[in-house]
């Protein structure tokens, strides 16, 4: 497994390890530390480096079963990092692991793919031609907006800073599918019990929100009150030029097109995603639905 002490995959190994208790996991580490329970000690083993040393993919790869692949940068000011990591990393895991002979791959993308994404959504794309051809048989699941991991990106800070001023920005004429981190990791769990079909599954909020809906249900949710103060694409792309607080590809991934179709998820994996203003609940308050 890789991306194991970002937001989602944390919450993932957590899960998998009570889903699947006769399973070891070998954790990819990076950069950051994986804290794991000292009842799980026995059955997890942490291999450190990065995606880009084939002869330690190759090592760790060795009597694996099954890949799951989470890591990814998702912003970033360079974007060549993008291709680097996303692209080059994924190839590299995909080739050792053919090497080593591994059986399948769970592969995490985005809805926010292709070139229309800017380079993040690029790298992305070209990471899920390279897994649909590896010959390892494959389910790829692309994420909406994914809220309630905790990670400090995307809605998820949205959601923390919103309210925290007497004025809410949104950017005019943006759209987002916002899911739960729960039923992404229910729906996660649903694909590694079945045979890979080497299919591509979207798991997406039930709603297509404007961001200023976004932002309405933030507030109430959070008992704040606040002006909602529309921010124009023009007017973005002038802030992103003239601060590093926004990366430059964020401009391309609000405004491309996105796919939020899951039909197919809800038939083959039963997913079943609770509506935005449910999920808000359970980041605020108790959850019923978990």
């Amino acid at each position: 497994m890789t991306g194991a002490s970002g937001g989602l995959g944390r919450k993932l190994l957590d899960s998998l390890l009570r889903e699947f208790p006769m399973t070891h996991f070998v954790l990819l580490v990076h950069r950051a530390k994986i804290d794991v329970r000292k009842e799980d000690v026995g059955r997890v083993r942490l291999v450190s480096g990065s995606l880009a040393d084939s002869t330690l993919l190759h090592e760790a790869l060795l009597g694996v079963d099954t890949i799951v692949h989470v890591a990814a940068i998702t912003h970033a000011l360079d974007p060549e990092l993008y291709k680097e990591v996303n692209t080059l990393g994924t190839k590299n895991l995909v080739t050792e692991g053919k090497r080593a002979g591994v059986s399948r791959i769970l592969q995490v993308s985005t809805t926010a793919l292709g070139g229309d994404c800017g380079a993040y959504g690029a790298s992305k794309s070209s990471a899920e031609d390279i897994v649909r051809k590896s010959g390892i048989p494959f389910t790829i699941v692309r994420l909406g907006e994914m809220y309630g991991a905790g990670s400090g990106e995307g809605i998820d800070q949205l959601i923390t800073s919103t309210g925290n001023m007497p004025f809410a920005p949104y950017v005019v004429n943006t759209y987002m599918a916002p899911v739960s981190v729960l039923d992404v990791i229910f729906a996660f769990t649903q694909t590694l019990c079945v045979p890979a079909s080497n299919k591509t599954y979207i798991l997406a909020g039930p709603e297509v929100l404007s961001f200023r809906e976004v932002v309405i249900q933030v507030l109430a949710a959070k008992k704040k009150w606040a002006v909602p103060l529309p921010v124009s694409k023009s007017l973005l792309s002038l802030f992103v030029h003239t601060t590093r607080r926004v990366k430059s590809d964020q401009v391309e991934r609000l405004y491309g097109k996105k796919d939020y179709n899951n039909t197919t998820s809800k038939n083959d994996l039963l997913f079943s995603p609770r509506t935005f203003r449910d999920g808000l609940v359970g980041v605020f308050g108790n959850d019923e639905h978990q």
